[in-house]
């Protein structure tokens, strides 16, 4: 079976974990976790949502090219290590990456093939109540990201408007699901060996 990558990315605070968790429940994934210089947040976990690092040991990790992406986003650094990758490549599952835009934009760069969702709201009004709701600091900086990455829509292979929380999961499985069916992602020469058993 191809491992088939999908990238959830859009502004803070749209619900890319949210549906990640989600879909997670669903489909037989793998989740790529994330290095980040940043303090774990209430209920995160070491290793589960991501392996949190003193800012020394994410620079020497840099160094010594350990990511195949990296940004800074709020004063605090997130990466994806080649280790990470290596290991989610042994696995027979799809493996699903909670990106950032430019972390995104790097690792399609990288990942030709990856299949990039952005996770949107359905109004700025909407993104800065939920922001608020998080009690999120850098606000007014989040809010002036949101709009730039409004610009950089057309980069992404699909768009899933965050409102209603079971409607936009079902759009994330309808793509999963889809992109599964495409023939460039199937192993076409079993298809014709079963066919002509």
């Amino acid at each position: 079976m191809k491992n088939l990558f999908f990238i959830l990315t859009g502004p803070s605070g749209a619900g890319k974990s949210t549906l990640i968790k989600g879909i997670k429940k669903k489909f037989n994934l793998a989740f790529s976790v994330s290095h980040t210089t940043r303090a774990p947040r209430e209920g995160e976990e070491e290793g589960r949502d991501y392996y949190f690092v003193e800012e020394s040991v994410f620079e020497e990790m840099l160094k010594r090219g350990e990511f195949i992406e990296w940004t800074e986003v709020y004063g605090n650094k997130y990466g994806t290590s080649k280790r990470e990758i290596e290991r989610l490549l042994k696995g027979e599952k799809d493996i699903v990456f909670d990106l950032d835009l430019k972390g995104a934009l790097r690792a399609k760069s990288v990942f030709k093939d990856a299949i990039v969702i952005f996770v949107g709201t359905e109004s700025f009004e909407d993104l800065k109540e939920r922001l608020r709701k998080r009690g999120e600091k850098d606000f007014e900086k989040r809010l002036s990201l949101a709009r730039e990455a409004v610009d950089l829509i057309a980069n992404f292979d699909y768009i899933v408007i965050n409102g209603e929380l079971e409607s936009s999961l079902r759009e994330v499985e309808c793509i999963f699901v889809s992109e599964h069916l495409r023939t460039k992602n199937v192993d076409l020469s079993k298809y014709k060996e079963d066919f002509f058993k």
